[in-house]
């Protein structure tokens, strides 16, 4: 069975630096998904949410270049026909680079 979300997304992020030069900063933010889930076996399609929270910390190596550590946790709902009914949790750190062009 394959499921398949179709979501429109709604958030803010926010940093602070922690020193002058501005290389170490925190971040945070919240995202709301809002939208449908469809699965083939049975053929169904349900009202489903998605929060998306995420807390971390970056350094900047260059001006073009960043690393990241964060911790995120994203839920879902609209599992088996109930709107609050199954929670889905997926939640861990997450390590990242992120290259400006």
């Amino acid at each position: 069975m394959s499921k398949t979300y179709y979501l429109a997304e709604f958030g803010a992020t926010f940093s602070v630096p922690l020193s002058e030069s501005g290389r170490h900063s925190l971040f945070a933010g919240a995202t709301l998904g809002l939208g449908e889930v469809t699965q083939n076996k049975p053929s169904t399609s349900l009202f489903s949410t998605t929060i998306d929270l995420n807390v971390g910390y970056q350094y900047a190596v260059t001006q073009s270049v960043a690393l990241s550590a964060r911790y995120r946790a994203i839920t879902y709902w609209g599992e088996n026909g109930a709107f609050f009914g199954d929670v889905g949790l997926v939640h861990g750190p997450e390590i990242g680079v992120t290259a400006r062009f």
